[in-house]
């Protein structure tokens, strides 16, 4: 499976995306862009993540 935006990402979570742009602004959660404002997570990364309460 490729790379996931974040809204995708948030989906699967349960994060919300300002979450997880907080979280791949700060390294926690490795990212990259495609284009000047799509976030890309990889999903294996995700698994990484505590879950929301």
């Amino acid at each position: 499976m490729g790379k996931i935006s974040l809204k995708q990402a948030a989906e699967l979570t349960g994060f919300s995306v300002d979450y997880l742009r907080r979280l791949a602004k700060s390294g926690e959660l490795p990212a990259s862009r495609r284009g000047k404002r799509l976030i890309v997570v990889d999903p294996a990364d995700l698994a990484l993540l505590d879950r929301p309460l």
